[in-house]
């Protein structure tokens, strides 16, 4: 295997490897670095990683974009399930990737090594902009939800490409993922049909999925001191206002936001997680006035919403009892909407507030494993 790992790291390092302008359409397999001997990287029950560069869309600009890919080990020759993954918050600016840290520590040996070992291949993207450049949309479901299709349509070229390295890949995949990542995979259950119409989702697990971010901006008032407890909170607001920015939207018209908040979301749009968490401020000092009807609030709703559905493919949402971020009243409001609209859903709370115990990858891997392969 790391023979052939070689060659494939050797052979997409050549010029000759450069693809045409006609094949840099969405989902284009760019270029590939094998890191199968990267403890940083590589996952229990994976063989092979390798990270990817690939083409996806983002507001109809065409751009370069990045996933890491796991081949489980005693994969055989094939075609494999496939797990889209899609991650949490990072960040917004471009040194706020995943894909090179997975390994940290085993942090995700006992998220996606289950999966590894059922057979899945693993494919990781990194939203449009991460690991690029800072234009990353945060929160715009069906923006992110198009680099999450293209990666895994690259992936399928790849395989295609170097078949010795990477098994064959089923068209059909299952797309999981928490917060900013169970939003993404709901996103990527409602636009796959027209997007990606080559590629089947069989389903879509969404973990402590934000179903009411407005609702939170709306509760803002110049009167909310600095709470440690919320500073999570306060974080993935500025996400938001980096997000708006990087989506187009002027926040200079906004007054009611000021001068501290802009400041902060400029902050945000290179700040990676940890870091912006530990440097929050006073929520109340983002705003000049109270935000509930506010026109920012109004764009934050129109910029993070869920999508209307009804979803094609089941979904199975995994929700906190004191979830902060994703109120389980704000979750269970949309789930009522989808499960009226026709949307097959099922759904099981967990006590426990965003951050949701790693049972809930064993749950996720078993109703996975259920779908109609």
């Amino acid at each position: 295997m790391r023979l052939k790992a070689l060659t494939f790291a050797l052979a997409l390092a050549l010029p000759t490897q450069a693809a045409p302008a006609p094949r840099q359409a969405p989902g284009t397999f760019v270029s590939a670095d094998d890191l199968t001997g990267n403890t940083d990287v590589m996952i229990a029950g994976a063989s092979v990683a390798y990270r990817m560069r690939y083409r996806t869309d983002q507001y109809g600009a065409a751009k370069d974009a990045l996933a890491t890919v796991y081949v489980p080990a005693g994969a055989g020759s094939g075609p494999l399930r496939v797990l889209a993954y899609t991650h949490g918050t990072s960040g917004v600016g471009r040194e706020c990737t995943v894909g090179l840290k997975m390994g940290w520590g085993g942090r995700y040996d006992a998220w996606l090594g289950p999966f590894l070992d059922a057979g899945y291949a693993v494919v990781v993207p990194e939203y449009g902009g991460l690991g690029i450049d800072d234009s990353h949309p945060y929160l715009d479901g069906e923006e992110t939800a198009k680099s999450v299709l293209d990666a895994v349509r690259a992936a399928h070229a790849g395989a295609a490409l170097h078949p010795g390295f990477v098994p064959p890949l089923r068209k059909e995949f299952v797309v999981y993922g928490g917060s900013q990542g169970g939003h993404t995979a709901l996103w990527v259950n409602a636009i796959a049909g027209w997007y990606a119409p080559d590629l089947r989702v069989l389903g879509s697990v969404g973990a402590a999925v934000p179903a009411d971010v407005a609702g939170s901006f709306g509760l803002l008032t110049p009167a909310v001191p600095y709470l440690p407890i919320v500073a999570e909170l306060t974080a993935y607001m500025g996400y938001v206002l980096a997000g708006l920015r990087n989506a187009g939207v002027d926040l200079a018209q906004f007054t009611e936001l000021s001068d501290a908040g802009r400041a902060f979301a400029h902050t945000a749009a290179t700040a990676c997680y940890q870091d912006l968490v530990g440097n929050t401020v006073a929520s109340g000092g983002l705003v000049t006035r109270p935000l509930a009807g506010t026109g920012l609030v109004n764009a934050v709703r129109a910029h993070t919403t869920l999508p209307v559905g009804p979803l094609a493919a089941p979904v199975f949402l995994q929700k906190g009892l004191l979830d902060p971020v994703s109120p389980l009243s704000a979750i269970n409001a949309y789930e009522s909407q989808q499960v009226a609209k026709g949307t097959n859903i099922f759904a099981k709370v967990y006590v426990s507030g965003h951050a949701l115990p790693v049972q809930t990858a064993a749950d996720a891997l078993r109703w996975s494993n259920g779908l109609a392969w």
